[in-house]
């Protein structure tokens, strides 16, 4: 509708498990790679796994998820009266599976 190209992320278990555990998935991603322009994934292993599943070498690219913190050294700010607070905020949310030792 928008005649813009379609650039669709994947980050693990949507390439991992995802098509294995659910064979209509596999039929999905022939087509969204098919109609998909661009497909971003978080490092090179993560490429190769979604080529084997059908998506065109040429349309994968990797975009690194984290950020080399050295490259932005501390500096020391003060707010001015009046004026806004920016703030970037960061994380890594991980699932964590705990099981007890008997």
């Amino acid at each position: 509708m928008l005649d813009a190209p379609l650039v669709t992320t994947f980050y693990g278990y949507d390439v991992s498990r995802l098509p294995k555990q659910k064979p209509k998935w596999k039929e999905r991603y022939e087509q969204l790679f098919t109609r998909g322009a661009l497909f971003l994934v978080e490092g090179e292993y993560m490429g190769e796994q979604l080529a084997q599943l059908g998506c065109l070498p040429a349309k994968i690219r990797v975009q690194r998820l984290g950020i080399k913190i050295n490259d932005y050294p501390l500096k020391v700010r003060f707010l001015k009266e009046g004026g806004a607070l920016r703030t970037l905020m960061t994380g890594k949310f991980k699932k964590r599976i705990y099981r007890r030792s008997n």
